[in-house]
């Protein structure tokens, strides 16, 4: 690439540099690669400008400038396509975000459902407890009731067939006193006569003493 030239004004209005300062460097010779244009006017290298000064303007037509300025653009426009997807994609985890939210209450929502349903459930395990703690007791009652009962029960059968055996004996022997009185009222009929008087009395002593 060729050396680009400038002149003194050019350069003035390029670079934050006076003319006077750049008069008394080509006099004392310290500016490189200086020449002399053929109006006789000085010209500088621009390299050797923008080693020593900074640009005041930015010449577009500067190939240095308008290579960097291209990449910088082309690496714009990339940043730009990359800006689009990282907002297309943040966009996205919005909306994943806020469906996440969404999902995350409605979850928080069933839980605490989920736990007042339990704690009332436990209330009413609480309730069954006592209430089979009571009923427990009343059957424990109750089976010592029935064992009472069952004994009083045995004891009264027990009463009730020794009071049986007492009741047939007594039954027996009264109907052995109205066999013996039957007997005597047939020997009494069969014997109306008084010379047979005797002989019944007799008999009837003898029934009496078990026919003895």
């Amino acid at each position: 690439m060729a050396r680009e030239m400038v002149g003194i004004r050019e350069a003035v209005r390029g670079w934050d540099v006076s003319e006077r300062a750049l008069r008394r460097r080509l006099a004392t010779g310290e500016i490189d690669n200086s020449e002399r244009a053929d109006d006789g006017s000085w010209l500088l290298a621009s390299e050797w400008l923008d080693d020593e000064f900074d640009r005041s303007v930015i010449d577009l037509r500067d190939p240095v400038v308008s290579d960097g300025l291209a990449a910088v653009l082309s690496e714009l426009s990339g940043m730009t396509e990359k800006v689009n997807v990282a907002e297309v994609r943040a966009a996205v985890a919005e909306s994943q975000a806020e469906h996440a939210i969404v999902r995350l209450r409605t979850v928080t929502d069933q839980l605490e459902q989920a736990q007042t349903e339990n704690q009332r459930l436990q209330v009413d395990y609480q309730e069954l407890q006592r209430e089979l703690a009571v009923k427990s007791d009343r059957l424990v009652r109750a089976e010592a009731e029935v064992d009472r009962a069952w004994a009083s029960w045995s004891e009264a059968e027990t009463l009730l067939k020794e009071q049986a055996v007492v009741s047939d004996e007594k039954i027996g022997n009264l109907v052995k006193q109205r066999d013996k009185v039957h007997q005597k009222l047939r020997l009494a009929e069969s014997l109306t006569a008084r010379r047979k008087r005797r002989f019944y009395d007799q008999m009837a002593t003898q029934i009496d003493n078990g026919g003895k």
